[in-house]
């Protein structure tokens, strides 16, 4: 038990670093969606958090975190994203 406090205070001081960006595609633009949005958005933001970080050490919060959160979120969306992409086609 005294294990698994540590853990806990750790894991909610690092959420708050790694906003899904899948619910972000999601909530901001839902007219926009295709299969993966999220997780490629996800990986951009990567790339610029190595580039240039707005908080120290938020690139490898965001490829170890983030990352894989959005894509087992984008695989849990994937039906929705299908039926959104699909009816927004000409």
């Amino acid at each position: 038990m005294r294990r698994v406090i540590p853990i806990l205070l750790m894991a909610m001081a690092v959420w708050p670093l790694s906003g899904c960006s899948t619910v972000y595609v999601h909530a901001q633009a839902p007219e926009q969606l295709y299969p993966y949005k999220g997780s490629q958005t996800a990986f951009r933001e990567v790339g610029r958090a190595w580039q240039d970080p707005i908080i120290p050490g938020e690139a490898p919060v965001r490829a170890l975190i983030d990352l894989p959160l959005c894509v087992a979120t984008d695989t849990l969306l994937l039906p929705v994203d299908w039926l959104i992409w699909l009816s927004n086609q000409p």
